[in-house]
């Protein structure tokens, strides 16, 4: 029930925050967006991590594979690629084919177990499903 209840507050916050940065970018541009966006999170972690007392987490961090440290450049390449998408395409289906490629790469990840995560055989309902998705970003930009 968490799990689900966590999905749909990521969901609604990355849709919002999409819209959000794109409208910023018109006056910051695209990198002073992103560096802001980034400068607002670092300053809400710290001070999330000052309230929680959460300082004892950040031991484990010389413990880490070096790739996964460059999440924050991933990061960039999400805002910017995010708010050029929906200056192009408008909000709606930009996400909807970001939706799509995000349950693509998940899919593919999931299966072949990346990332340390447990492999989870490709079925038909899966196969399926993917190809409902492909279709309806389809439909959503026929009937734009």
């Amino acid at each position: 029930m968490w799990g689900l209840f966590f999905a749909i507050l990521a969901g609604l916050a990355i849709s919002f925050q999409n819209i959000l940065n794109t409208r910023v970018s018109n006056s910051l541009g695209t990198l002073g967006t992103a560096t802001l966006v980034h400068f607002v999170g670092f300053l809400t972690c710290c001070v999330i991590v000052i309230l929680t007392n959460s300082f004892k987490d950040f031991k484990s961090i010389s413990e880490l594979p070096i790739p996964y440290l460059f999440g924050g450049v991933v990061g960039v390449i999400i805002i910017f690629s995010i708010i050029k998408s929906i200056n192009f395409l408008g909000a709606s289906y930009a996400i909807a084919v970001m939706i799509l490629i995000q349950i693509l790469f998940s899919l593919f990840a999931d299966t072949f177990g990346l990332f340390g995560l447990d492999k989870i055989p490709l079925s038909p309902g899966r196969i399926m499903g993917v190809i409902l998705l492909i279709g309806g970003a389809f439909l959503f930009q026929l009937s734009k």
